[in-house]
């Protein structure tokens, strides 16, 4: 059994579709390849790895209610040359609070499948997808902390290094806690694409973190990242335009 992920988003490194896709594939049995999609020259690439593949796995952000335009081309291109007999799945993620958001690019992809005559399988939307890539550095600042800890219980204060390795402990807890939906539906879409089994379409989002809360965390990150990486002045993030 071989399945291929395809990453399709635009950005290089860093990006959730990416995160995804990865937890996914390590639940994933079976032979795996993956083709980071970068434009047309993958085209050959993409075809080459799906000759002796079961499975196709599209991963991919949500873009203005929908799926991205070089997503949209790279359907069309590839509409006519797929095995009839490929099981397709999908992977969407927005930044949303709810994953339904992603409910329209997973019927865009189900939609090709019928043009190309594959098998439609199932899909995920993911909500809070920023929130989830954001939390993964919640592991290095446990590891640094961790680190940190063991230096200083050694040589300068028990007590400062034991509070540093509870800070890491707390680090790997939220992150664990918070992204725990993301690991239970990556888990259950992956044991459905080892079986090639339909699995249909379901959404989820951050867990234990309720609508209210999650907007909030959300505002403080966009203004902070608006501040220091993009020197947006903080006033002019509540200024009020005149769009008329």
């Amino acid at each position: 059994m071989k399945t291929v992920f395809i990453n399709l988003t635009p950005k290089k490194k860093n990006s959730m579709s990416d995160y995804l896709l990865r937890t996914t594939k390590f639940f994933t049995k079976g032979e795996c390849s993956v083709v980071n999609y970068r434009g047309r020259a993958d085209d050959k690439k993409i075809l080459s790895e799906l000759k002796k593949a079961q499975n196709l796995v599209f991963a991919t952000p949500l873009y203005v209610d929908g799926l991205p335009s070089h997503v949209l081309e790279l359907l069309q291109r590839l509409e006519r040359l797929v095995s009839k007999e490929l099981n397709v799945y999908a992977l969407v993620n927005c930044g949303f609070y709810e994953g339904e958001q992603c409910e329209l690019a997973l019927n865009m992809i189900k939609i090709w499948c019928k043009h190309s005559n594959t098998n439609f399988s199932g899909g995920l939307g993911l909500g809070a997808g920023e929130m989830h890539r954001v939390l993964r550095w919640n592991i290095s600042v446990a590891i640094i902390l961790t680190i940190l800890g063991v230096i200083v219980s050694t040589f300068i204060s028990h007590t400062v290094g034991i509070s540093l390795l509870w800070n890491a402990f707390g680090f790997i807890f939220f992150w664990f806690i918070f992204s725990l939906n993301m690991f239970l539906s990556a888990q259950k879409i992956a044991n459905s694409i080892s079986k090639s089994q339909n699995i249909g379409l379901f959404y989820t989002t951050v867990s234990f973190c309720p609508s209210w809360l999650f907007t909030f965390f959300a505002s403080v990150y966009w203004i902070l990242r608006a501040f220091f990486v993009h020197s947006v002045p903080i006033w002019h993030m509540f200024k009020r335009y005149n769009l008329k």
